[in-house]
């Protein structure tokens, strides 16, 4: 997941999403922002993320030209993000994926 990760830490920190990183708010970036994101780089599919107790859900549907890279750099995307927001020590498990064949991308990050 490292390319998502750089990214993420450029684009979050310096450009050109630093301004949805002040707010601090992750429920606002799981609900908001991380769909706004994957529709500014891609035209199709949709991301959506479920915020629970001790881990978040992340799934996209509805890519059209499936591919492992846009799995692994939107993840690791994910994941720098929420170190960025203050989580600590994050897993994460791939429930599905382009890898294994599935059409849906269904992530679980788990954090303390």
């Amino acid at each position: 997941m490292g390319f998502g990760e750089h990214s993420a830490a450029w684009a979050l920190t310096e450009r050109p999403y630093k301004v949805f990183m002040t707010s601090k708010n992750l429920n606002s970036f799981i609900d908001q922002t991380m769909p706004m994101v994957w529709s500014t780089y891609y035209t199709a599919g949709e991301m959506r993320g479920i915020i629970r107790e001790k881990s978040i859900s992340v799934k996209i549907k509805g890519i059209t030209t499936p591919h492992i890279y846009f799995e692994l750099t939107t993840m690791g995307f994910v994941k720098k993000a929420l170190e960025l927001f203050g989580l600590k020590n994050i897993r994460h498990e791939c429930l599905s994926g382009h890898n294994s064949g599935n059409e849906e991308i269904h992530y679980v990050f788990y954090f303390d």
